[in-house]
């Protein structure tokens, strides 16, 4: 996970970034750190691997994307044509 433009990204292994749209009920940390808290599942911050499952959206998020539940993404993080990851499970990945 890194920062772009204030927004928390992933990028898969071939360097291909994506934004974030995290599983219901993540927060973000407070104090201004970089990540966000995932319920069962613990802080993620900048720099960590994760795995995930979920779908890959477009940007806007409309009516041809995913579950109207989902919360819009910000203009700034994702303007039109950029690709959204929605995660429905998301786990830190172990290098061990």
């Amino acid at each position: 996970m890194s920062l772009a433009r204030g927004c928390l990204i992933l990028r898969d292994e071939a360097g291909a970034a994506e934004v974030v749209v995290w599983p219901p009920g993540t927060t973000l940390l407070p104090n201004g750190r970089a990540g966000v808290h995932v319920p069962d599942v613990g802080e993620i911050v900048v720099g960590d691997r994760v795995d995930g499952s979920g779908g890959s959206f477009e940007a806007p998020l409309t009516e041809v994307g995913p579950p109207e539940h989902l919360p819009p993404v910000p203009v700034a993080c994702a303007s039109v044509g950029t690709f959204v990851a929605v995660l429905e499970r998301v786990t830190r990945h172990s290098d061990s």
